[in-house]
């Protein structure tokens, strides 16, 4: 068993539950018990790390850059086939129809990405080559 979940359990354990129910009160009332069932975290987070929320502000400032990034449309002069998968062509296709602009292709978004990715790696891949 996880820590994570064991620490769970066993805080689960420690909280003051009635433990039978209609139990007694102080003031003479009956309490109903309710049955509750404890939840796990669905993702595992240690001691320290918060859950990120973003705020609408941030979201849109994130797509905003994504737009700016992906789906511009590039000027390609010297066009040449590609091949990917239909599956992942009719999804890419999906995102570059809602998202991007009029003039904005599939090829226009993978030319995007390709530059974006060998642009964010350029150091690395210069140091990979003299290997």
């Amino acid at each position: 068993m996880s820590d994570d979940l064991e620490k769970f359990i066993t805080r689960s354990q420690i909280v003051d539950l009635p433990k039978e129910k209609n139990q007694p009160l102080a003031s003479g009332r009956t309490e109903r018990s309710v049955t509750t069932v404890p939840t796990v975290p669905t993702s595992p987070t240690t001691q320290g790390e918060q859950i990120k929320r973003s705020s609408p502000k941030q979201r849109k400032a994130s797509m905003e850059e994504y737009q700016q990034t992906y789906l511009t449309t590039p000027k390609i002069v010297d066009r040449q086939t590609i091949f990917i998968s239909r599956t992942l062509r009719d999804e890419v296709d999906v995102i570059v129809r809602r998202l991007g602009d009029r003039k904005l292709s599939v090829s226009g978004f993978v030319e995007n990405l390709v530059r974006a990715h060998l642009n964010d790696y350029s150091s690395e891949l210069e140091q990979w080559k003299r290997m």
